[in-house]
């Protein structure tokens, strides 16, 4: 549609786009998607199959069925979008956990998708491996994420169960930037009610890791931040805010909830230095009688 990106308000170009989908419907979910986030669908060609003859077909191969993606190309003015759904449903063959073949296999889409100035778009799912790094979350071999160019990861926002985050995981067309918050939504079309995605205008400055190990900790309530905060400062000191941090990180909460635990228990901040560096303290009045009352020689001011 040439429509506005969320958050930026940039103009997008006009384009076709290809979809590749493996896992939803294209009459009972596909369309009715499209339809219900206001898609040109005239600009949109969906590849469910390659037609061998008279009554026969086969699934999409990415190794060997790029240039039928090349003719449609051609026969289809200005496509800007590729999508696969998921990438491992196309690979034919290819052992997905294999670096050298994963490469191999992807070589061919990823320079048509050059070739004719697209984005190449791959989805894939995350396994269900604990106490890893984000990055090591991605299913398969570790070759999908080093082929792309960008990669973004969508996870719950530990805030709100209704909203959910995307988040860079990695980028080299240009510097680390922020990440998006959307909701999904449903419309009511003639026949069915269909899902789309509702983009927030806000900017989303945690990271994947945060966001992960929120999931995986038992750390990841606001009453939890709380008593980790009290506890840290239930003596009086000033404590650098970066370590406060830090540590939540580790114990699997974010920035976000971390702060607002802070706005909640009336924990004060102090800038201790010209470069940026803060305390935070906890006024002797906000302490709960379970806690040791602050001496007068405390740091706090």
């Amino acid at each position: 549609n040439g429509g506005k990106w969320p958050v930026s308000g940039e103009v997008s170009e006009k384009g076709s786009s290809l979809i590749l989908s493996a896992e939803d419907g294209v009459e009972d979910t596909i369309v009715p998607r499209l339809t219900a986030a206001g898609a040109n669908l005239s600009k949109i060609f969906i590849l469910q199959a390659v037609k061998l003859g008279k009554d026969k077909e086969r699934s999409f191969d990415l190794t060997k069925d790029v240039d039928r993606l090349r003719k449609l190309s051609r026969d289809n003015d200005n496509v800007r979008l590729i999508v696969v759904d998921p990438i491992s449903a196309y690979l034919g063959g290819t052992d997905s956990h294999k670096n050298a073949d994963v490469r191999a296999a992807l070589t061919p889409i990823i320079e048509f998708a050059e070739e004719i100035g697209a984005c190449l778009l791959c989805v894939s799912h995350l396994n269900k491996t604990k106490q890893v790094s984000a990055l090591s979350r991605v299913s398969g071999s570790i070759a999908f994420i080093a082929s792309a160019r960008a990669s973004y990861i969508v996870a719950r926002d530990p805030d709100d169960p209704n909203l959910r985050l995307m988040l860079s995981l990695k980028n080299n067309l240009a510097k680390e930037t922020h990440g998006f918050r959307y909701q999904i939504e449903e419309k009511s079309l003639s026949e069915v009610t269909a899902s789309y995605v509702s983009w927030k205008n806000d900017i989303v400055e945690l990271s994947p890791e945060e966001v992960m190990n929120n999931q995986n900790s038992s750390y990841g309530n606001k009453d939890v931040a709380e008593n980790f905060l009290l506890d840290a400062l239930k003596g009086g000191d000033e404590i650098p805010v970066k370590d406060l941090q830090s540590e939540a990180l580790e114990l699997g909460f974010s920035k976000k909830v971390l702060w607002k635990a802070k706005e909640k228990l009336g924990i004060k901040s102090r800038k201790v230095s010209f470069d940026g560096r803060w305390n935070w303290y906890l006024p002797a009045e906000n302490i709960s009688e379970d806690y040791p009352k602050i001496t007068q020689d405390s740091h706090i001011i």
